[in-house]
């Protein structure tokens, strides 16, 4: 049977059963949306050709109120472009929530709405209330989803017995410089890779500002400053954010979690390390510190491009971005590919580093995998037999000289062991 024949055979809602129900939002022109309606018919009287409206007058935000009439014989029928949850649309709740998820607030909205050319933005006390609401909503969500997590670690019949495990410890800020008023920290386990617990810091509140040069002694001042909570939840420089952070998490994890974090895995930090280390000494449990291999593997390159700038070793043929990326990549294989083996994990290190060293003049490859599976291309051509291996320029040995001591220090037994 053709293709005609068996589409032909078909009914419509055959013809359409791939086509999945259309849900959630969609940019949509009005005027497109009105030709649509032109071909559609009227339900009383049957005349093809409604004509789509909008009423100003009811919009609430980004929902729209159209109006759908039939000319023939007066037929009405209003909606809205959103469903109403309670206390707004829909899309308006979207909207708040969207424009906080990538650090915006009500111009970034209105600047937003302005350039889609969607008329109509929450006006700002309703932005604002929305955002209320949304904050309790997120921190209930926030504080289930981490209470989970906890439980996952436990068995499904103790889940009130202490157990220990590890955890990752990382901050971040709103702003880079450590100039930000605000930070956050967050404890990752490192069994599930979910979060565990976060704690939000913040050396700013509005209202304090606001009454910042109030008379500390007036009716108004004593009145205000007896209902009103403050949004500040520490005092200090925004480096020790982080130190801080890790710290409180680190006190309460026993009660609110049932969990010890005896094995700390970080970023280099020793002086968070410093503050969390006896966090569970009356347990008779001192904190275990690990390098993370990701966080070590971001210092070789972070190291290798302060060299860069401070000796000016930048420039073609030289220590340039692309070969600090190599650098960088090769020392996470090495160090991932050769777990519970120091020795192997040093050679692999060096073998990277002598590598990009190597050139038609100097062959150092020495420390680089044999077999087929070797990622040397000089290495793989001596394990086939064959001879496609074209040495290139490698790098000039001052600039060896200067990267060396660089890799000696993150392959030290300290660090790597």
């Amino acid at each position: 049977m053709s293709y005609r024949k068996i589409d032909s055979s078909l009914s419509p809602i055959e013809k359409l059963g791939s086509i999945e129900e259309g849900t959630g939002f969609r940019f949509m022109d009005l005027d497109v949306l009105g030709n649509v309606f032109q071909i559609f018919a009227c339900p009383d009287c049957c005349d093809k050709g409604l004509n789509l409206y909008e009423i100003p007058k009811k919009k609430m935000g980004c929902a729209s109120c159209l109006q759908l009439q039939c000319l023939t014989c007066g037929w009405i029928h209003d909606f809205y472009t959103s469903a109403n949850s309670s206390t707004t649309y829909d899309v308006n709740i979207r909207l708040v929530y969207a424009m906080r998820c990538i650090g915006q607030g009500y111009a970034g909205a209105r600047k937003f709405c302005g350039l889609m050319n969607i008329p109509g933005v929450p006006t700002k006390n309703n932005f604002h209330k929305i955002l209320r609401s949304l904050k309790t909503t997120v921190f209930k969500v926030a504080e289930n989803s981490m209470i989970a997590a906890s439980k996952e670690l436990h068995a499904d019949d103790r889940a009130d017995e202490v157990i220990s495990c590890g955890v990752s410890v990382d901050g971040t800020w709103q702003k880079r410089g450590y100039a930000s008023l605000n930070g956050c920290v967050a404890a990752i386990s490192i069994d599930t890779g979910k979060i565990l617990d976060i704690e939000a810091m913040s050396r700013f509140c509005k209202g304090c500002q606001k009454h910042e040069k109030d008379n500390r002694e007036s009716p108004d001042y004593l009145l205000w400053k007896t209902n009103h909570v403050c949004n500040s939840n520490y005092m200090g420089s925004a480096s020790a954010m982080e130190l801080e952070g890790a710290q409180r998490i680190f006190t309460w994890s026993k009660e609110k979690h049932s969990l010890i974090y005896s094995n700390f895995y970080s970023d280099g930090d020793s002086k968070s390390f410093s503050l969390i280390e006896n966090a569970y000494i009356e347990d008779g449990i001192k904190v275990v510190k690990y390098e993370c291999i990701g966080h070590v593997q971001k210092r070789v390159g972070t190291a290798l491009r302060k060299l860069k700038k401070e000796k000016k070793l930048g420039g073609k043929g030289k220590l340039t971005d692309k070969m600090i990326d190599h650098l960088q990549n090769y020392y996470g294989v090495a160090v991932r590919s050769n777990k519970g083996d120091l020795e192997g994990m040093k050679s692999a290190i060096l073998a990277c580093l002598f590598h990009y060293d190597s050139s038609e003049g100097r062959e150092y490859h020495t420390y680089c995998p044999d077999g087929l599976d070797s990622w040397c291309k000089f290495k793989l051509d001596r394990a086939k037999g064959t001879n496609t291996y074209k040495a290139g320029a490698g790098l000039p040995v001052s600039i060896i000289k200067e990267v060396k001591p660089v890799f000696s220090r993150l392959s030290s037994d300290e660090l790597l062991g």
